[in-house]
């Protein structure tokens, strides 16, 4: 007997609930009251005392790749937040300044994006809404290019030199 298109549509949608149920996430300690928009934040989440966490959020543990610790942490988060993609766009933009982030530009979207500089470290974070309540934001920390002496920078490139092929150099 065919199955219609509702009833595949729901046992579909019944699947991917099941499945995201399944991914492994860890508890954030919050740094804020469970709206984004209340109050100051206190302290940030223990791993990460260089970025503020709204109240709700839970760590996606399997898409987070975390390099370093203290304030000298490079990597990837995986954050599903509570508050709606918005929300935690306004939360982050009056919060990142406070833990000595310097805005380099944001832009507000489907799927925002936002970008900090922190000494020799830069921020990318992107928010977007989950399939059915809160938002994901994906928290990219890597190292500023022209920093130097920094714990990140990368080495200076070597001059690069050129000559015509087929000519030996030198005659």
């Amino acid at each position: 007997m065919p199955m219609n298109n509702k009833a595949f549509s729901g046992a579909a949608s019944a699947a991917m609930l099941a499945l995201a149920a399944c991914m492994p996430q860890a508890e954030l300690a919050s740094t804020t009251p469970e709206s984004p928009s209340e109050a100051t934040v206190q302290t940030s989440f223990g791993q990460f005392p260089d970025i503020p966490s709204p109240g709700g959020s839970k760590l996606v543990l399997d898409r987070t790749l975390v390099l370093g610790s203290g304030d000298n942490w490079v990597g990837q988060l995986v954050i599903n937040a509570s508050a709606g993609p918005f929300a935690l766009f306004d939360f982050l933009k009056q919060k990142m300044p406070e833990f000595g982030w310097t805005e380099v530009t944001s832009v507000r979207a489907p799927i925002s994006v936002l970008t900090y500089q922190r000494q020799s470290r830069v921020a990318s974070i992107q928010i977007q809404a989950r399939t059915l309540t809160g938002s994901e934001m994906v928290f990219t920390v890597s190292p500023s290019e022209g920093q130097s002496g920094a714990a990140f920078a990368s080495p200076s490139p070597s001059p690069v030199r050129s000559a015509p092929l087929g000519k030996a150099s030198g005659r």
